[in-house]
């Protein structure tokens, strides 16, 4: 399932999607037959945006990295104070 929702074209979907009802039971197969309809909003391939249903990456460890970068040598108690200033500078800005 993660691999047919990674796909990033309707081909490569397409053809994820026919391996995967092949070690799918009846009841898993019904249950993604219920889910295409919304295809858009989990699988890459259909995505119209570009921001994968308002994900703008799908990789969470690049942006804590992209966010503390520079600050991974302090102490915990550092981090987590850093880390409080820059959501209180979010959210005042």
């Amino acid at each position: 399932m993660k691999s047919l929702c990674g796909c990033r074209t309707k081909e490569k979907f397409e053809e994820t999607l026919v391996e995967l009802h092949k070690v799918l039971n009846a009841r898993a197969k019904s249950w993604l037959q219920d889910q295409m309809p919304q295809r858009d909003k989990w699988g890459l391939a259909f995505d119209a945006g570009g921001l994968w249903y308002d994900v703008m990456t799908t990789n969470c460890s690049e942006l804590f990295n992209k966010v503390f970068k520079g600050i991974r040598a302090v102490p915990v108690s550092g981090i987590v104070e850093y880390s409080f200033r820059k959501c209180n500078e979010y959210f005042v800005n």
